[in-house]
């Protein structure tokens, strides 16, 4: 079995004690590595309403668009399986992977699992999550790639080098 980590992706200590249907979003604070109140913020802008699930691929396209992540959809790996039923005649049945499954698969990288009702982190292979299901089947997967922001220059550093090239050049 998986490693499960328990968490609420820090929402409680983002002051949203009373969200409730927020699994994307705390998903997505974790795999994105940021703040859950930047994560819910996001969410809002892609159209989540309060107390309300979402899609975990509007919420990732929103914040690619606000230069926050990169993302790619994973292929789920899910197998046609016929049976026969001397009633029915051969019945095709869709196979989806478990939660455990792409645990096993996914050792390293940062991946948010959708279900069929349910959205979690997966970390390096630990599930983090607060509570789940390890048997229930994957219907999607996004490799999540947290963009690194560029350092911020205040006006104040800029005038100090500016101060020591020009110390440099009176040399």
């Amino acid at each position: 079995m998986a490693t499960l980590v328990k968490t609420d992706g820090g929402r409680q200590s983002s002051g949203y004690t009373c969200e409730n249907k927020d699994c994307t979003v705390r998903s997505f604070a974790l795999a994105a590595n940021v703040p859950y109140d930047v994560a819910h913020d996001v969410a809002r802008r892609s159209g989540r309403k309060n107390n309300k699930g979402w899609w975990p691929a509007k919420i990732l396209t929103e914040a690619q668009k606000a230069g926050l992540v990169e993302f790619v959809e994973v292929p789920v790996g899910a197998q046609n399986i016929q049976r026969y039923n001397r009633l029915y005649g051969f019945i095709t049945k869709i196979k989806y992977p478990t939660v455990t499954d792409i645990a096993r698969r996914y050792r390293t990288g940062r991946y948010i699992i959708s279900t069929r009702s349910h959205a979690t982190a997966l970390i390096d292979g630990v599930i983090y999550d607060m509570g789940l299901r390890p048997r229930a089947q994957v219907v999607q997967i996004f490799e999540v790639r947290p963009v690194q922001a560029a350092p911020k220059i205040t006006q104040p550093q800029v005038n100090e080098l500016w101060e020591r090239l020009n110390r440099l050049e009176a040399r």
